[in-house]
């Protein structure tokens, strides 16, 4: 998705796509799209300060990267076609970790989810996504 300095930028970028999703579904003869659907999967709401605050409460870390910060400003609240059929959004992240830590314990693969972990990402209840907070890295390397 690239690597975006502000929350605007990243929305204008998301604004880009979801303009060619729809031209791409309205062009094609074979598809029709109900406009709901369509408008749905090209909205995005995004999350407060006081939200985004939350989420890093929620997660027991100390701080969250800018690149997540600012995509939880433009897409925390309605993802559009971002991350359809996983838990990416404000209402499941904030209990991800602990989904996360119980699905390690239950595997028995020998790995414990680091206490700085932040957990942003789930699909289909047991393929997880996080980075790490205790550093000063802006942009952090995820893991799976």
């Amino acid at each position: 998705m690239g690597n975006y300095d502000s929350a605007e930028q990243l929305r204008n970028y998301l604004d880009e796509l979801g303009k060619q999703f729809i031209g791409s579904i309205q062009s094609n003869k074979k598809v029709w799209a109900n406009p709901d659907f369509l408008q749905e999967r090209t909205t995005f709401v995004g999350c407060t300060d006081e939200e985004i605050e939350e989420l890093r409460q929620s997660q027991n870390v100390n701080r969250l990267p800018k690149v997540y910060i600012n995509c939880m400003k433009v897409l925390g609240k309605q993802s559009g076609f971002i991350g359809i059929g996983s838990e990416i959004i404000y209402r499941y992240v904030k209990v991800l970790k602990q989904e996360a830590a119980n699905i390690v314990i239950n595997s028995e693969v020998g790995f414990l989810l680091p206490a700085d972990a932040f957990v942003f990402f789930m699909s289909h209840s047991c393929i997880f996504k996080f980075f790490l907070t205790d550093n000063e890295d802006e942009d952090p390397p995820v893991f799976r």
